[in-house]
């Protein structure tokens, strides 16, 4: 399986988690797994995909902005962490939403075209192994 797979579903699955999260009518818990989800998929991109495109295309200015987009979310996340406010997982969720569509609208190609297939079928394999380490241990089911 290839890299840009895995990455769409797990955009999407955060996506999924989020509007859950919103509509549950267990709204506490459902945020704290949303946010322990989104958490993981931050760490996976920064800690895992953004060092293998780096070593790909050190300076390319999408890299810089993904950089930064993870910087914002993950002040959001810290923002709603102290707070707790229903209002700010709201604007963590429309961040997210944009980073996702940003993701797939530019980094995704970016890797389509740096990186070979066998190396992105590689890949998916380390990101894949990262998930599954970084993933909180409850009742959790692959996005793949």
């Amino acid at each position: 399986m290839d890299v840009l797979q895995l990455i769409k579903a797990e955009l999407k699955e955060q996506t999924r988690h989020f509007q859950n999260a919103l509509v549950s009518h267990q709204a506490k818990a459902a945020e704290r797994r949303s946010m322990a989800l989104v958490q993981s998929f931050l760490r996976l991109e920064s800690e895992y995909l953004l060092p293998e495109l780096t070593a790909v295309v050190p300076q390319d200015p999408l890299l810089s902005k993904m950089y930064q987009d993870l910087e914002v979310l993950r002040s959001h996340l810290e923002a709603w962490e102290g707070s707790g406010e229903r209002a700010k997982i709201v604007l963590l969720q429309e961040h997210f939403i944009q980073h996702a569509q940003w993701v797939e609208d530019r980094i995704l190609p970016l890797i389509r075209q740096k990186i070979s297939t066998a190396e992105r079928e590689e890949l998916y394999h380390v990101l894949l192994d990262a998930k599954q380490d970084l993933e909180p241990a409850s009742d959790l089911v692959l996005a793949i």
